[in-house]
């Protein structure tokens, strides 16, 4: 049965109620949720979330677009990468362990993974397979020793030279052979090239220079003398590798 209660509030409150006056003047209202008329507002049952039981009515009550509340209710990460709008090939790289897996995905070959990962240029080019090593060839009207030609060939930008090969035409014969080189006037370390008696046109005289022949500068005289003790006549070629310095 209804009962009589009494609030007690120490700060002034005011309070509005709707009621009906009794005859003894009092006010009589009726509390109880079930007669209060329809409010407004986010404690109000149908945006209180705690008196939901709909969790599609929560989601919404909660901002949530389409995307968001698939991805929120996806079974699966299958279905969550769907809901995103992910295709066959970013679900994959999505999901993928390492990089190596994520480019197998994008179908990288081994060449684009070598080149994508390459930590330098130089390795961009190793993975191109392009060389940074340009030849620079001298020829030899004459290879019998005891004439000692020289040549020379101009550097056509600043370089080092990394390498050489001799040449002759003819069967080397009574001595070696040789040919050194010198950058302006410079002989370079370990660049002498040698065919030893008996070495037929088929045989090459390499050489790896390993001092004096990085700061060859663009317009550099890069000289080429004949020596040695061949006496066979012929012609020949020296064949110098210099590496270009910008993009060595």
């Amino acid at each position: 049965m209804p009962q009589d209660f009494t609030v007690t509030i120490a700060t002034p409150l005011l309070l509005t109620v709707t009621g009906d006056l009794n005859s003894a003047g009092e006010v009589v209202c009726d509390l109880r949720p079930s007669a209060m008329a329809a409010g407004s507002g986010a404690l109000i049952a149908a945006d209180n979330l705690s008196d939901l039981d709909d969790p599609a009515e929560a989601l919404t009550n909660l901002g949530g677009t389409a995307t968001g509340v698939a991805v929120f209710t996806a079974a699966n990460t299958p279905a969550a990468q769907a809901a995103i709008g992910a295709g066959e090939a970013g679900s994959a790289v999505f999901i993928a362990a390492t990089p190596a897996d994520a480019r197998t995905a994008l179908e990288a070959t081994a060449t684009g993974s070598a080149l994508f990962t390459a930590e330098d240029a130089a390795a961009a080019r190793d993975a191109l397979d392009v060389s940074n090593v340009v030849p620079l060839v001298v020829y030899l009207t004459d290879v019998i020793s005891a004439n000692a030609v020289v040549v020379a060939v101009v550097a056509p930008f600043d370089c080092e030279i990394v390498g050489a090969d001799l040449w002759a035409s003819a069967t080397i014969a009574a001595g070696n052979l040789t040919a050194t080189l010198a950058i302006n006037g410079v002989a370079v370390t370990n660049g002498v090239m040698t065919l030893n008696a008996g070495a037929t046109s088929g045989t090459l005289g390499p050489c790896t220079p390993t001092a004096n022949n990085e700061a060859v500068a663009r317009q550099g005289v890069i000289r080429v003398t004949v020596g040695g003790g061949n006496t066979a006549a012929g012609r020949g070629t020296v064949t110098v590798y210099v590496q270009p310095a910008l993009i060595a």
